[in-house]
């Protein structure tokens, strides 16, 4: 279909986008602060990219943030072209910059469908569709799906070497002795499990909050997990920086490898009861729950 041949589509398409563009402004025209404490940590974010620190954890001294940063980078943008107070971009200009998602939406439909069914989708994406989160928050944080977040961890091979070799050189100091930051996904620890053990699993991914929902605690029911809101003392665990000890001759073997020793030293336990991780039956209950949920 020709655009010229779509232009009440195009213009109902216009039309949407003004009325949303209208209730985005009469939601936080008048919004001083973001209600939520996550907004503080953007806040300090932008202005230590005004300062030239840019990408540097406000929260935790040394370390880096481990999530996109482009929505911080636009608003530091905006702040630098508008002069506007740091907390008073934060608070409205996630409604604004939202109206960025159904217009690139909208074209794809239209590449992938035709007019019709772009504008339809248009109307369910920015007035029928609705979530926990208000819309002026939404562009600001989203929930990490598990499969999408980073994890953190060391070989104890790895560990124990690297320590023997520290004694051996007589060195002393203060370090994080951990995998490196921002490499390895939850993902991509399961796909390697399925290579290396050959299986024919198929993975199943839910919300954090449905986990949390069905009381799965973080790190012992599901290794490697410890979102925010089980452990908020514990922000960033997954994500520490160990340079220092990477400097000291801190070295890392294959993600296949440490896969396939925990493998071959489970088929040698396995009739020993495992400390942690889901069993069969609530495995199966969970995942029962879940897909009766979609």
């Amino acid at each position: 279909m020709q655009t010229k041949d779509n232009t009440k589509y195009l213009a109902a398409c216009l039309v949407m986008l003004i009325v949303a563009f209208i209730q985005c402004y009469r939601t936080v025209h008048d919004l001083h602060w973001a209600s939520e404490p996550d907004f503080d940590r953007d806040i300090a974010y932008i202005r230590g990219m005004l300062t030239g620190h840019y990408g540097q954890d406000p929260n935790m001294a040394g370390q880096y943030m481990w999530y996109n940063p482009l929505l911080f980078v636009c608003e530091t943008v905006i702040v630098k072209i508008t002069g506007l107070p740091i907390n008073i971009v934060v608070a409205r200009a996630g409604a604004f910059l939202n109206i960025i998602n159904p217009i690139v939406f909208f074209i794809v439909v239209v590449k992938l469908f035709d007019y019709k069914v772009a504008l339809a989708s248009l109307l369910c994406f920015l007035f029928l569709v609705s979530g926990n989160l208000p819309c002026w928050g939404a562009a600001t944080y989203s929930p990490w799906l598990i499969s999408d977040t980073f994890v953190q961890f060391i070989d104890v091979r790895d560990l124990a070497d690297w320590t023997l070799s520290m004694i051996e050189r007589n060195e002393t100091g203060a370090y994080n002795a951990q995998g490196v930051a921002g490499r390895v996904t939850m993902g991509d620890v399961l796909k390697e499990c399925k290579s290396v053990s050959g299986s024919d699993a198929s993975f199943t991914w839910a919300s954090e909050e449905f986990l949390l929902r069905e009381n799965v605690a973080a790190w012992t029911d599901m290794p490697l997990w410890l979102p925010i809101e089980a452990a908020p003392h514990l922000k960033g665990f997954m994500v520490i920086n160990g340079d220092k000890a990477v400097r000291a001759g801190l070295s890392f073997r294959s993600l296949n490898d440490t896969i396939a020793a925990t493998l071959a030293w489970y088929q040698e336990t396995r009739n020993d009861p495992l400390k942690a991780g889901l069993d069969s039956n609530r495995e199966q209950s969970l995942l029962g729950k879940l897909h009766a949920s979609r």
